[in-house]
């Protein structure tokens, strides 16, 4: 959410140009929209794919678990993670989700600025 912020802040004269020669509040919100999701899709596909890849080199490491929780929580002696298709899309949708809601607040609160107030601010 702070990169939002920060965003929303730093292009407030931005937002007040492109209010005061007509760009509609929903024109705004999608464009935001827009960046919020194209970099919570790239730091998610990121973040899944080094979690995929530490998971997989666990497996191979075969790590000896060391108490009988982790011997239950693991299905045997050795820590053996895996992940599913399903886990790794539920994951990737998850982030999407929490990236599009974090963009919701900054943009209100700029959609609330007059234009003409918005841009003295440059």
């Amino acid at each position: 959410m702070n990169t939002f912020v920060i965003s929303v802040i730093e292009r407030t004269g931005e937002i007040g140009t492109m209010r005061a020669i007509g760009a509609g509040r929903s024109f705004i919100r999608r464009l935001f929209a827009a960046e919020a999701l194209v970099l919570a899709g790239t730091f998610s596909l990121l973040g899944a794919g080094l979690g995929t890849v530490v998971t997989l080199v666990l497996r191979a490491l075969r790590i000896k678990a060391g108490n009988p929780f982790l011997e239950v929580l693991f299905g045997g002696t050795y820590l053996s993670p895996f992940v599913t298709p399903v886990n790794f899309l539920s994951a990737l949708l998850a982030m999407l989700l929490v990236g599009y809601l974090a963009h919701l607040y900054p943009v209100s609160v700029a959609l609330r600025i007059q234009p003409v107030r918005a841009m003295q601010q440059e």
